[in-house]
């Protein structure tokens, strides 16, 4: 399944997040933010998205970024999102990866978070 279906299929009102994440609804301006990603992890390139409070941003970028099976590198201005993301996001994204039809399925073969104040990474994890 192409990524960008993969994130449609994601993010769908009857899709793996809603199914396995208890109160996940998902709302549109984060569909089409995963979209943007998505669209830019296929083509290269970069993008900048500004987000406000509530459209969720973290699932946002990280479903496409598993969903693709590529190197990812997330920079964070603080340690408590590199926790959220570690702690919370990235396994509950893991825990709703049945139903996907992707052959990388949710592989993240690197995700390192950096400090940005000092680049210097915080720390890694290796997901399957």
């Amino acid at each position: 399944m192409p990524l960008i279906a993969a994130v449609r299929q994601v993010f769908a009102p009857d899709g793996p997040l809603v199914r396995d994440l208890p109160g996940f609804v998902p709302r549109a301006g984060q569909t089409d933010m995963a979209l943007a990603v998505a669209r830019t992890v296929q083509g290269g390139g970069a993008l900048v998205v500004e987000a406000g409070t509530g459209v969720g941003k973290t699932f946002a970028y990280l479903a496409p970024a598993l969903l693709s099976g590529a190197r990812v590198l997330v920079s964070t201005a603080t340690k408590a999102l590199q926790d959220q993301l570690f702690l919370r996001d990235i396994p509950r994204l893991a825990a709703a990866k049945r139903g996907i039809s992707r052959k990388k399925s949710w592989s993240c073969k690197a995700l390192v978070a950096v400090d940005t104040s000092t680049r210097a990474p915080l720390s890694s994890a290796g997901a399957k």
